[in-house]
This record gives structure tokens, sequence and C-alpha cells, in this order.
């Protein structure tokens, strides 16, 4: 089954638009008060149009049943993996294929990625995560450590539904109180084709649950998901093709570079460790 692209049209990188004054304080409060918040219009069409072809270019070039094998997640990145003869025990890791790919299939816009995942949407995550600016320079660094898309084909049913978890649950413990999923639907969204389900936080000592949140979206719309907020997703029973684009971002104190996830002695990784 293959998800047919619109024909592609010129984009220019432009740089990325700051967020307004009144935003970053509505979405850092509603952030800290229930472990989420929504964007409308976080992105522009022309970047939604950008990410569902590459989504359309990594799904159609998968070479395995995307939903049975792949849980409905392609990335850029490719597990592979290793047998240390001396512990007797097998790693998994990534290869990270992530530039070098993205900059074959997409050579002319590769700047307009970049401007998009390390500018706007990571300038979403720092509004969240860090701290309001203080004077002087700031050690902390937003950095990209996974980025895939969720691409749900129709007419597979329940086989394309997420149970409910933590995003928390796959990164390491140091990433946990200082990571964001931002979930970025690339269609609209809603119950009959795999939206999200979220149950807002709440602090230990509050005896009242909030109701669960049911996402209703167009696409371009974001949600930026703390790592220990449980949420589910619902599955596709639509005719059509459900897409969103999820990079995840942490807090580190310092550093530079790209990292790779494991390596030859076992060492655990969180992905990609790209600077933003």
């Amino acid at each position: 089954m293959l998800r047919q692209s619109p024909p592609p049209h010129s984009i220019s990188p432009a740089p990325p638009p700051p967020l307004s004054p009144a935003l970053a304080p509505r979405i850092k409060l509603e952030f800290d008060r229930d472990g989420f918040c929504v964007i409308p219009n976080a992105i522009t069409e022309d970047d939604v149009d950008l990410l569902r072809r590459e989504a359309d270019a990594l799904f159609n070039a998968a070479d395995v049943d995307v939903v049975a094998e792949l849980g409905c997640i392609v990335r850029h990145m490719v597990f592979v993996g290793w047998h240390d003869c001396a512990r007797g025990t097998s790693h998994m890791r990534y290869d990270f294929r992530h530039r070098s790919s993205r900059s074959r299939m997409r050579t002319a816009e590769a700047g307009v990625f970049e401007r998009m995942v390390c500018g706007t949407l990571a300038g979403y995550a720092r509004a969240v995560l860090l701290p309001s600016p203080k004077p002087g320079p700031r050690l902390e660094t937003i950095m990209l450590y996974n980025e895939q898309y969720i691409v749900k084909p129709p007419f597979q049913g329940a086989r394309t539904a997420f149970g409910w978890h933590r995003d928390g649950e796959y990164v390491r413990d140091e990433q946990r109180g200082g990571s964001v999923a931002c979930w970025v639907a690339l269609d609209d969204v809603d119950e009959t084709n795999g939206t999200l389900h979220i149950q807002p936080f709440t602090a230990p000592h509050c005896t009242h649950q909030p109701p669960i949140v049911t996402i209703r979206a167009q696409a371009g719309t974001m949600v930026i998901l703390a790592s220990h907020v449980m949420h589910c997703s619902t599955p596709n029973l639509s005719r059509r093709f459900r897409m969103c684009f999820m990079p995840q971002f942490f807090v580190r104190g310092g550093g530079e570079g790209e990292e790779r996830q494991g390596d030859a002695e076992g060492r655990e990784g969180v992905g990609l460790a790209i600077p933003c």
C-alpha cells in the first residue's frame, strides 16, 4: 500500500517566527499545570506539506509491514545489533543515517528541515522546559534526541491503536524529568482516525483526577507532551492515512555533537543528541 504525495513546490528556508510574548507564558503555564499543552497552527501549511512528503517517502521505502513490524513508526534511524562475545550478551543500538539519508531525499530542502525542527519546534520545547531567561549566558541546551513519523494506514483497525503509556518508559532516567515530545498532526485528527487521549498530570497531594482530554485538531496543530504524562492513541478507522511527526527534546547542561545510542561496551544512550 503506497501513499501518494502531492507534487512538491518551492519552499524557501525562511527563519522561524519568534514565539509571541503572549503565547510563551500561556503554554508554559498549561504545560506546568497539566503536563501538556496544545498549540494550533504551530507550523505553516508549507511545513506540513514538506513533512507529509518525507513521511510518504519513508513509508513507501519500508520493506516490511509498517503496522505489524514497526508499530506504525517510520524514521531515518535504523536498529542494528551486535554480540558481545566476552560477556555473551547482545545489544541493540541506533545506526544513525539521520542527516545523510535526509540529505539524499531532500537535498534542496535540508535547510528547511533544520530551521523547522531545531528552530521552530525546538523553540516551543525551550519555552516549556526552561525557566524564564535571566541575564547572562544560559548553560542549558535543548537537545533533539529522537524524531519519527507515526503513520496509521487506512483499513487497519485496532492494529493501529497505541495503549496507555508514558514516553518516559522508553528513555534513560536522566532524561525523564526534562524531556518532551512535540506531536504534530499532519492530517486533521479526531477519534475516528487515530488521535490522542491524554490524562492530565495531577500533583501527588491532589485528590481530584481531571477528566481525560481528547485531541480534536486540524493539521499543523502541535501537542507538547511531558515524558511522565499518561496518554494513548486511538485506531485509524477511517479510509485515509493519518500521519503525525514527533520530534523529542530534552534539556542538557552542556556539550556538543551528535551521539549514538549505545556503543560496543553496551552503554546506553538516548539516540540523537543534536543541540538546537
